[in-house]
């Protein structure tokens, strides 16, 4: 009987063993999880809602000068968008197929054109642009 008991007695510590493994085991994976998955998924959760939250008070102040009528505000977002709009002007002019007659002063008036432009666009940014832009038109 005392082999009975002896074989029991070391199946248990055995068993409690691999219990208290099993244990350190599920709680160093825990960790892990935490450590690789978790916490850098809410860091990049964080960093994307600062960014939108950014984003959405730049576009807010924009509406409030837009709004005001803030001509400074509109030369600025025109500004900013203009290399955008040579490029696209630049990109159409590349993959035409032009034939210059002369010194290109036709070219030179047509991006003088564009320069003037901006003052329209600014008359049809503002709020009820098309009515203000008539109403201007009318005082002229």
């Amino acid at each position: 009987m005392s082999e009975t008991s002896s074989e029991s007695e070391t199946t248990s510590a055995s068993a409690t063993n691999e219990d208290e493994l099993a244990v350190e085991q599920a709680r160093l994976t825990e960790n892990n999880l935490v450590t690789e998955v978790i916490k850098p998924a809410e860091a990049e959760a964080k960093r994307r809602r600062i960014k939108a939250e950014a984003q959405a008070e730049a576009t807010r102040i924009t509406a409030e000068a837009l709004s005001a009528g803030d001509a400074i505000a509109l030369d600025q977002q025109m500004v900013e968008q203009m290399p955008e709009i040579m490029r696209s002007i630049a990109d159409s002019l590349a993959t035409s197929n032009l034939t210059m007659i002369g010194e290109g002063q036709d070219l030179t008036k047509l991006l003088s054109q564009l320069a003037g432009i901006a003052p329209e666009l600014r008359k049809l940014a503002r709020p009820n642009g098309d009515a203000a832009a008539s109403a201007e038109q009318a005082a002229e």
